[in-house]
């Protein structure tokens, strides 16, 4: 009987009556030389394999394997010289039975041992990716009916119908979880050698002016107001704002310490271990938190919930600060603007490079430079330049 639809190569594989309970007790291994045979154009062997399913039961199966098409292969000769590496692998005393399971089972495997090991919100994102896009769309197959041209029409599929930056994600996700299932032995395909991606289009990303800082300081009640200004000051991202603890500020120094993010009013690890890091802030912003943290002694974190957990960063964006720009007439952006505000900031003072990646947190400047949005002196001087000769 057949355990799977025929793939897109053609390869079709079919359930032996040899089986075993477990692959403890493994059935003898014959030594197999099957001879090519053409077959509508195309040259085939016919082998049998040893498979596992998801409870460890091994059955040995037929397989029926596509070589090359008789313009590739222009000979039995040819068309054994390219089978030798799949005979030589499947009569290897070494060779053990391939694990045999449906998309949609190892995707549930892979969302409860792997996913958990990652971000907060990094997990969110994936169990939706799964939910929504991959199980939808591959949940039945098995592994070995996964070829490239498979996966290349998915991502035609996706253009168009997603927006560019949630179809790389889509994909992502995808990668990931192959990798696993290349680790675990369910397949040997290194399917995303021979797939084309392409790389979304980088977004254009809201970089808020001075006069627009200044005006949201301005009009900001406090709280709100110190976040917005800690923003600013220090380029400090949404979650470490959020999970900004007392503990982590020196107002009597002027200085702050990141050492913890948080996402959705959880408390987790900062994005990347060079997030981790220390600076100094303003005497005028150490007075501001001062007098703050004495009206609220009791206060766990700097910014809080009515219930002393953090805040959501999400909420508050949506809730405070899209509000505030309204009522300002400003575009909408999010606490990220106030990051690149920074950055560009502190490149038009011409502040050293090392500074700024160790105040923003990255690991080299090419991540930083994409966070400089301010126009250089030589930049203006050349435009100044040119612009002269044209109209003379």
């Amino acid at each position: 009987m057949e355990s799977c639809n025929p793939s897109a190569t053609g390869v079709r594989v079919q359930l032996a009556t040899e089986s075993a309970s477990s692959w403890g007790c493994r059935m003898a291994r014959r030594y197999q030389n099957p001879t090519p045979k053409l077959r509508r154009g195309r040259w085939e062997i016919v082998v049998r394999k040893d498979v596992q399913d998801s409870e460890g039961n091994v059955q040995r199966v037929q397989q029926r394997i596509v070589l090359g098409t008789e313009a590739d292969l222009r000979s039995v000769q040819q068309a054994r010289r390219a089978a030798e590496p799949i005979l030589s692998q499947l009569n290897s005393t070494l060779s053990r039975p391939q694990r045999v399971s449906r998309f949609a089972d190892f995707a549930r495997l892979w969302s409860e041992t792997v996913v958990p090991e990652m971000k907060p919100s990094t997990q969110v994102a994936l169990r939706s990716i799964l939910r929504v896009h991959l199980v939808p769309a591959f949940g039945d197959r098995l592994f070995q009916d996964f070829t490239p041209e498979l996966v290349q029409g998915y991502i035609a599929k996706l253009r168009g119908a997603v927006a560019d930056k949630t179809g790389w994600n889509i994909l992502m996700c995808l990668r990931s979880l192959w990798n696993s299932a290349r680790a675990w032995q369910y397949t040997t395909l290194d399917l995303f050698t021979a797939v084309r991606l392409r790389l979304p289009e980088a977004p254009e990303v809201r970089c808020f002016t001075l006069d627009e800082v200044r005006q949201i300081l301005v009009a900001a009640p406090e709280p709100d107001r110190f976040l917005y200004w800690l923003a600013a000051e220090t380029g400090m991202r949404r979650g470490e704002l959020c999970g900004l603890s007392w503990s982590d500020v020196d107002v009597i120094s002027g200085v702050v310490r990141v050492s913890r993010s948080a996402w959705a009013g959880k408390v987790g690890t900062p994005k990347t271990r060079r997030s981790v890091r220390t600076f100094a802030i303003s005497s005028e912003l150490a007075g501001a938190l001062g007098a703050l943290r004495l009206r609220d002694p009791n206060a766990v974190y700097v910014f809080h919930t009515r219930n002393g957990t953090p805040l959501d960063g999400s909420l508050f964006v949506k809730r405070k600060l899209q509000p505030l720009l309204k009522a300002l007439h400003i575009a909408a952006g999010g606490l990220h603007a106030f990051r690149h505000f920074n950055a560009s900031a502190m490149d038009r003072m011409r502040a050293p490079v090392a500074v700024m990646q160790s105040r923003l947190g990255h690991s080299n400047f090419s991540t930083t430079e994409k966070y400089l949005h301010s126009v250089s002196a030589d930049d203006r001087e050349t435009a100044k330049t040119i612009g002269s000769t044209l109209v003379q």
